[in-house]
């Protein structure tokens, strides 16, 4: 099927009736190329359901459409004279490319779009395989087979029987060539006692496995296994004993932590801060009761941890020094 005939129609309403010779249709495919330029041809207006009135705005045409067009169609309609008065259709696709369910129908011949078929069965022409040309002869493919040798044979039948030959031998080319090809992509595996692929494996996952000696290196299933790993690893919850040296890391970790206080001060600083403070002697550098500098040192009686200066009582300022 190519062309095909629908019927069309735009209803403007009993407004704009009487007015067939200025009505126009026109339909634009889905890439924007004009299949049917506006046009009045064909068009007739429609007559209302018990037929006492001729003229009711609601035009039809019976229009050639052709199903090669890019789908969906737009079917736009106007009224010369009438600015802004436009209907639009939509057409989805040819009403025979699919049924009432909305499935594709299959059409018997030997056209484009179409499958030859004879009681169910269908022809079919292959041309390709994989998408290159393919060779025939009396409808049978010709294949060519590579690796029966170095160079590649055809596959006949006395080249077919001695490459199956090879295989059941293990003598041929063909089995040759695969061997060497996998054993290259296992690597040397000695094959000699558990250096071999299921050894590996199991010595990878199990940790009463024997250690295959072609790994090398210090690599123990006991302890380097999935299962080990395992085993090994504490469970949520279960206590976990630490050294007296990584007690002491940790501490010093958290004493020495950057901003660990304010911006600028380690909580072990702050805390010598606090020491001077509230334990050491303070050393009253000048002035008296009312007014005056006072300066808080460390342990060693020399090193000022904080400087205080006060007047009428009250601290004016106070300086850090070295803790």
């Amino acid at each position: 099927m190519a062309t095909y005939t629908q019927l069309l129609s735009a209803a403007f309403g009993k407004g704009f009736a009487n007015l067939l010779a200025s009505v126009r249709y026109s339909v634009v495919d889905a890439g924007g190329t004009t299949r049917i330029a506006a046009t009045n041809t064909g068009i007739t207006e429609a007559a209302d359901a018990d037929a006492t009135a001729s003229t009711t705005g609601l035009y039809r045409v019976t229009a050639t459409l052709d199903d090669t067009w890019t789908f969906p169609l737009r079917v736009f309609w106007g009224i010369v004279g009438q600015a802004g008065i436009v209907a639009e259709e939509i057409i989805q696709s040819p009403p025979e490319a699919v049924n009432a369910s909305g499935q594709t129908k299959v059409q018997s011949g030997t056209g484009a779009g179409q499958i030859s078929l004879t009681n169910g069965v269908a022809s079919v022409n292959v041309t390709q395989f994989g998408g290159a040309a393919g060779t025939f002869a009396s409808g049978r493919p010709q294949v060519t087979v590579n690796g029966f040798t170095a160079t590649g044979d055809t596959a006949t039948q006395s080249n077919v029987a001695t490459a199956m030959g090879d295989y059941d031998t293990g003598n041929g080319v063909a089995i040759a060539r695969n061997q060497t090809t996998i054993l290259n992509r296992l690597g040397g595996i000695t094959g000699t006692g558990v250096n071999t692929v299921l050894g590996y494996f199991k010595a990878l996952l199990s940790k009463t496995a024997t250690n295959p000696s072609d790994i090398g290196g210090t690599f123990d299933p006991t302890t380097d296994s999935t299962e080990a790993i395992r085993d090994s690893a504490l469970a949520a919850g279960a206590a976990m004993t630490l050294t007296s040296g990584e007690r002491d890391a940790i501490a010093t970790a958290i004493l020495d932590l950057a901003n660990g206080v304010e911006s600028g001060e380690t909580l072990r600083q702050f805390l010598r801060l606090m020491r001077a403070v509230l334990v050491e002697k303070d050393a009253q550098i000048s002035g008296d009761a009312t007014a005056g500098v006072i300066e808080f040192r460390r342990k060693d009686g020399s090193t000022a941890a904080l400087t205080v200066t006060y007047s009428n009582g009250v601290r004016s300022s106070a300086v850090v020094g070295t803790v």
